[in-house]
């Protein structure tokens, strides 16, 4: 008897913990893509003055969009337009929404923190992607 109350109590604990890894990523990628719909129209616009050539290097972002980075700015190069939305404290790794001058890859790279290099996961809209 107390045997298959273990089984019963392993296997609760065994399915809660898929619940909320499945919750995890779910609220994950909702977050990613309501940040981006709240901020579309300034994104579109930042997007705009990048492919007419405005942007390069380091750049303050518009206070529209401020509150998607943690730095405040926004990184433009020749091939991607990339805003930062997460880095740990000692800038080793980082995530954020990036704007490519060509559709990306599977081999595209971007540098996402100043240890860290990500990758394009998914077009999150209007030519952003959501990179890793």
């Amino acid at each position: 008897m107390k045997r298959s109350w273990m089984v019963v109590l392993v296997s609760v604990a065994l399915a809660a913990t898929g619940v909320v890894v499945c919750i995890r990523l779910i609220s994950h990628t909702h977050s990613i893509d309501s940040r981006y719909r709240a901020h579309r129209a300034a994104l579109a616009e930042l997007a705009q003055q990048y492919v007419d050539g405005h942007l390069d290097g380091m750049l303050t972002l518009p206070p529209g969009l401020r509150s998607l980075s943690p730095s405040g700015f926004a990184y433009a190069s020749p091939t991607a337009l990339f805003v930062q939305t997460w880095q740990n404290w000692r800038a080793e790794s980082g995530t954020g929404l990036a704007f490519f001058a060509a559709t990306p890859t599977a081999q595209t790279t971007i540098a996402t923190a100043s240890g860290d290099a990500g990758q394009p996961q998914r077009e999150v809209g209007d030519g952003w992607w959501w990179v890793e």
